[in-house]
């Protein structure tokens, strides 16, 4: 099951631009987001290369 991550304060409104890429450090593989108005959306990959802390880069 995929987990999704919803980060409000990255929304394009509070953001005040679009984000171009989100990234899973450590890992290789594409990850899935979309972004609205009001939050940043991430769908999480079903194998996260460290299960206990995570870090995206998100530009």
């Amino acid at each position: 099951m995929y987990k999704k991550l919803t980060i409000t304060s990255l929304g394009k409104v509070g953001l005040g631009k679009a984000i171009s890429k989100v990234s899973l450090l450590g890992s290789t593989g594409a990850i899935q987001y979309s972004q609205d108005e009001h939050a940043l959306s991430v769908t999480c990959p079903p194998s996260m290369p460290f299960a206990t802390a995570v870090a995206f880069r998100i530009d």
